[in-house]
């Protein structure tokens, strides 16, 4: 009888993995028909995914992790890179190759903070997680499973459901260290994520961790029994490759229970689909239970064949290793001769860029000397000819020329930063422009196949691609809703200042505020690389303000903290030789309320302000930058602004060489 239930579970097994050749066979067809990169690119993360949990071919998964690693990394827009380094670092904690799960993670951090991207950052933390775990480091493991936690709203994994395999995992470090309540709290969270998950395998998952939970920390033989058998129907179902651990565990459960009859027939079991599945891991902790199961029962031979056994798929493991050890070897020099290529071509564009600089610089300096020459001999003239009446004329009229001259001035500052607004804008739009372009070209491709599906009237395939193409106009018009409030707010700040007041988020205008300065000083330097950093009180209060007119002062302050910080990056570079001097750009805002007012905090790392000018940094027309690079009428601006038409304080702490903060004071009410 056990052997006919055996083979039932068996067949079964098969069939879902012919359903998942099938669906390897349509990613194929698609990777081979598609024109785009980015298509290419979600393909082949689709294809590695697969053949890591349904087919545990390593060399396969491998092949797939190095192609996506390398198509991505043609792409502009860098986080199908992120995601690719994410996908090879959790193969690598699989396999068992933590140092290089680590690095490759680690990897992926550094893009992720390289292009403020945190759409992956779950899945890069939940790697570092699984691979401290395995090596049994339960406080570092635990640490990185809160991290992912933390940015699991920005989460856009396409393949798991991180919030559900973040809590399990959390959930399990607990238990490790022993803290039961904690472990039962994120299990529970876990359970909650389950009923809305899109995930096929989801019930599967928990199953495994409250099993593991009633089978490890609380000795629940029963309760751990039932999961098992429920997780069972659910892999059957589902063709989840933890089929094996569940056989695996009930072994060790009827070991608890000292039920080795039991126990022999589950993990043999167990043993006979890991190989199934292309589990050696699997079928080394198979073949362990069963040498424990025999020792019990005094059968010496069948314990030591089951030893040996154990060994030998160790073996295999470690051979895998090695093998992966030097395919890595020989990607890792891949990758290098690109780094170098890609390096090559911007220093070559930089040379260009010094170039133009130059001839440009030096045509105005030209220009500059003719136009002062001329305008010399035209004064002098003029005061050679006029009269003390025609003197007094000229004062008035100078006066109103100035005036005049003031008022235009004013407008260029405010056109001015408008044109850097403009910039970040233009970059931030490229966002969902890509998404609508990237639906689109999928739509194209679904409606291809919804056709071949109905010609050939398989109704029901029909319906699952035309629901898919619902469901991609839906992002299509969500993209186009995003693009279309960007343009709206662009077309407000360019409105002409009424002056008007009303409640304002003071956190959200100021992060607005903050990533499209960022993005428009990135449109003219692309090479721009800076640390953000924003503390925002949280419950902060509503102020009464001109939101349109406080935006033009965060973005003053966020454009000469950027300046400041570029001017003393390129200082450092400059002057290093070589030395290894490091120095990182770093910028931050900080709101907080305090006796009855907001305060705002730009700060940044940079030159700082020496202290013989900084009593004058407000005056109207005074600027530290060369000539042509700036009014100085953005912080006296800026200072109307927030005094005059506020009631507010504006004042500036700074230590030459080391940083600059500038502080704005607002009243509540």
């Amino acid at each position: 009888m056990k052997r006919f239930l055996l083979t039932i579970y068996l067949v079964i097994s098969i069939m879902v993995l012919f359903a998942q050749n099938a669906t390897i066979t349509r990613l194929k067809y698609r990777l081979h028909s598609a024109t785009d990169d980015s298509v290419k690119a979600s393909v082949l993360d689709s294809l590695s995914m697969y053949n890591m949990f349904f087919y545990h071919g390593a060399d396969s998964t491998f092949s797939y992790c190095q192609e996506y690693i390398n198509k991505a990394i043609q792409l502009p827009d860098k986080k199908q890179l992120i995601l690719a380094y994410a996908r090879l670092s959790f193969f690598y904690s699989n396999v068992g190759q933590y140092k290089e799960s680590l690095s490759t993670a680690l990897k992926g951090l550094n893009l992720s903070e390289q292009y403020h991207n945190q759409d992956y950052l779950s899945a890069l933390y939940y790697d570092l997680a699984w691979c401290y775990l395995d090596l049994n480091d339960n406080s570092e493991a635990l640490k990185n499973t809160l991290y992912g936690i933390s940015y699991l709203k920005q989460s856009k994994d396409p393949f798991f459901d991180q919030a559900l395999h973040l809590y399990g995992i959390t959930g399990l470090c607990y238990q490790d260290i022993g803290k039961a309540d904690s472990a039962v709290f994120y299990y529970k969270k876990m359970g909650l994520v389950v009923s809305t998950s899109k995930e096929q395998s989801a019930k599967a998952v928990a199953d495994y961790h409250w099993a593991y939970y009633y089978l490890f920390m609380t000795k629940q033989y029963e309760k751990a029994d039932l999961l098992i058998a429920d997780g069972i129907k659910e892999c059957l179902a589902t063709g989840d490759f933890l089929l094996d651990d569940f056989y695996i565990w009930s072994a060790n459960s009827a070991i608890g229970q000292n039920k080795i009859d039991k126990a022999i027939t589950k993990a043999k079991m167990g043993f006979k689909l890991s190989f199934l599945i292309n589990d050696p891991v699997g079928g080394s902790l198979a073949a362990s239970v069963l040498e424990t199961s025999y020792e019990r029962v005094k059968k010496r031979d069948s314990a030591f064949y089951y030893l040996k056994l154990q060994d030998s798929l160790n073996g295999v493991v470690q051979d895998h290793s090695n093998a992966l050890e030097i395919q890595q070897f020989q990607f890792d020099q891949q990758l290098n001769k690109k780094e170098q290529a890609t390096a090559s071509a911007i220093q070559e564009q930089k040379q260009r860029s010094r170039t133009l600089i130059y001839v440009f610089v030096t045509s105005v300096a030209f220009l500059l000397v003719i136009l002062s020459i001329q305008w010399r001999n035209s004064n002098q003239k003029r005061r050679a000819n006029e009269t003390l009446r025609q003197q007094k004329e000229k004062v008035e009229s100078t006066l109103t020329e100035l005036r005049s001259a003031q008022a235009q001035l004013i407008q260029r500052e405010k056109m001015a930063s408008l044109g850097e607004l403009t910039a970040g804008i233009a970059h931030e739009i490229q966002n969902p422009l890509n998404f609508v372009n990237n639906f689109s070209e999928v739509s194209q491709e679904l409606m291809a196949e919804l056709d071949e599906e109905l010609e050939k009237g398989d109704i029901k395939e029909a319906k699952a691609l035309a629901a898919g193409i619902i469901e991609n106009l839906d992002k299509i018009t969500h993209h186009g809703k995003r693009a279309d409030s960007i343009v709206k707010g662009m077309l407000e700040h360019s409105k002409q200042s009424t002056g008007a007041k009303e409640f304002t988020d003071i956190n959200k205008l100021a992060d607005q505020y903050l990533h499209l300065a960022y993005n428009g000083f990135l449109a003219k330097d692309k090479m721009f690389n800076i640390a953000l950093i924003s503390h925002f009180e949280a419950d902060l209060p509503m102020v009464f303000i001109s939101g349109q007119d406080i935006g033009r002062v965060l973005l003053n302050l966020f454009n000469n903290a950027f300046y400041a910080v570029h001017q003393k990056s390129a200082t450092v570079a400059k002057h290093s030789f070589g030395a290894g001097e490091e120095y990182k750009p770093v910028v931050e805002i900080r709101t907080t309320a305090k006796m009855g007012n907001i305060l705002i905090t730009v700060t940044d790392n940079g030159p700082g302000i020496p202290d013989n000018i900084k009593d004058k940094i407000m005056q109207p027309f005074f600027t530290t930058r060369p000539t042509g690079e700036g009014t100085g009428l953005g912080l006296s601006l800026s200072y109307d602004i927030v005094v005059k038409g506020h009631g507010g304080s504006i004042s500036v702490e700074t230590k030459e060489g080391e940083f600059t903060a500038f502080i704005i004071q607002l009243p509540m009410a």
